[in-house]
């Protein structure tokens, strides 16, 4: 009899330390799988986290770049001709201010000492007298002599072929624009409406106007 309760009692000892040994791996594996899980979460918030802060560096780039366009001469040119339309098929060209040739060829100015920028709306055929330039000042203080100069300086038959005879050179605080055109093209461009189409970019205002 005592044989019996004595191996009855070894029977539900060992029962006793199977059920505990199965319930710590069960604890183990459950405790690995939330950790894996918060892993999981942990790396899906850090992609987020590195997309949103993509995504906001590349909304704040688009931004800037958006305003650089929106404050230079090209941008102002566009406007120009949302304005008054010259017509012709021009194409747009920053002029190399290193280029003392380049320089006197689209400004007629002797050197770019003064200038910030410019930037140049010529037709594609050489053989149409047009020519739109706009140059950005340093010193707002040298438009008027500036623009004086471009007005004595600038060759009205660069073309060779051809010549702009309707000829301004007008100004709004640092940004100075010298307009030519053929009096052939009267019927679709004037220097006049471009120049109306200037003053209205600019705010309804000029500060030089030169013939």
């Amino acid at each position: 009899m005592k044989r019996k309760i004595v191996y009855i009692l070894m029977i539900v000892l060992t029962m006793s330390i199977f059920t505990a040994c199965k319930n710590t791996v069960t604890e183990e594996n459950n405790q690995g799988t939330n950790d894996n899980n918060t892993e999981v979460e942990n790396d899906e918030n850090d992609n987020k986290d590195d997309n949103g802060s993509k995504d906001e560096t590349e909304n704040t780039d688009n931004s800037n770049a958006q305003n650089a366009e929106d404050s230079d001469l090209l941008s102002i040119i566009k406007k120009i001709y949302e304005i008054k339309d010259p017509e012709l098929n021009v194409a747009e060209n920053p002029v190399d201010l290193s280029n003392s040739d380049s320089v006197k060829y689209y400004t007629g100015l002797s050197d770019s000492s003064k200038l910030k920028e410019a930037v140049a709306s010529e037709t594609m055929i050489g053989s149409q007298a047009y020519s739109l330039v706009l140059v950005r000042l340093k010193d707002a203080g040298d438009a008027k002599s500036v623009a004086e100069e471009m007005v004595k300086g600038i060759d009205t038959r660069k073309w060779i072929c051809v010549e702009a005879d309707d000829l301004q050179v007008v100004g709004h605080d640092d940004v100075v624009m010298l307009i030519m055109v053929s009096s052939s093209f009267k019927d679709s461009v004037t220097s006049q409406q471009i120049v109306d189409a200037f003053k209205e970019v600019s705010g309804g205002k000029l500060d030089i106007e030169l013939k």
